[in-house]
């Protein structure tokens, strides 16, 4: 009696495995890594697939993890739609997390997922984003995705408002594998920019609620809805130091490097407190 429950606890626990082995990946899957100015680093896995219709746990054994903020650095992801912004959120925060799908109207061979916030809790700015350029690949339609903490490139409309706005912050996924953000909390634009950041309330081990930065990975349709169609290479350049203030009062000024031909900024973004 005691072998036969000793392998029905066996079969039970490999069963799972087994299955999860044999099942075929995600549509698109991926690793986004990041790594703060003293070396500390964390990562957090991405993707999509078409056979995902609802955002929990049971897909691709995402991770979700609610737990406090590690103090100095950790980041983690949550899709665009689960996000409530000006930082009033309590959505689900996930360490691996897969989306459902779209098709688009006007493209039936591109299928998307998306779109993701990274929540960055951050003490020693810069934070340096890493990914696999050969992943986000045209033959996917995935080449037109890119990086920005600007909410205003989602709310803009129409989109060019936001694209030809002066300083415009965002690197392609496609054009580098890196990119350098100096997210402050306070950060907040008072002059003629337009720019929103993605922020969150959450619980900070040791310290209790504190704003958290987040920057978004968006997958658009088309080259219409990307700024990626207009950088034709990574040529960086200092141009200007603007004036900007904090939430505190404070001044700061912050140095915009734009991208050939257009007004954007890959991977250099250098903020001077």
């Amino acid at each position: 009696m005691k072998r036969s429950a000793y392998f029905l606890l066996l079969f039970a626990l490999v069963l799972p495995i087994c299955l999860y082995a044999q099942s075929p990946p995600p549509m698109f899957e991926t690793t986004i890594r990041f790594k703060d100015a003293v070396g500390n680093r964390d990562s957090v896995v991405i993707g999509y697939d078409s056979s995902i219709v609802s955002y929990d746990t049971a897909y691709f054994h995402q991770i979700l993890l609610n737990t406090p903020f590690d103090s100095v650095f950790e980041v983690r992801v949550v899709h665009q739609v689960m996000y409530t912004p000006w930082g009033n959120d309590d959505a689900n925060l996930y360490k691996r997390f897969l989306s459902s799908t779209e098709t688009a109207a006007n493209a039936q061979w591109c299928t998307l997922g998306g779109d993701f916030i990274f929540l960055i809790r951050a003490i020693h700015q810069p934070v340096t984003i890493y990914w696999d350029r050969t992943a986000f690949d045209p033959a996917h339609c995935r080449e037109n995705a890119y990086f920005t903490p600007d909410l205003f490139a989602q709310i803009a409309d129409p989109f060019s408002a936001w694209l030809n706005s002066p300083g415009i912050i965002y690197s392609c996924a496609s054009k580098s594998d890196s990119m350098v953000y100096h997210l402050n909390k306070y950060m907040y634009f008072h002059d003629s920019s337009a720019f929103f950041p993605y922020i969150s309330i959450r619980e900070i081990e040791g310290f209790g609620l504190d704003t958290i930065v987040g920057v978004l990975l968006e997958f658009p349709f088309g080259n219409y809805y990307s700024p990626c169609r207009l950088v034709s290479k990574i040529l960086c350049k200092v141009v200007s130091g603007n004036k900007f203030f904090d939430r505190m009062g404070r001044i700061y000024r912050i140095y915009i490097f734009l991208v050939n031909p257009v007004k954007s900024c890959p991977s250099c973004l250098s903020l001077i407190l």
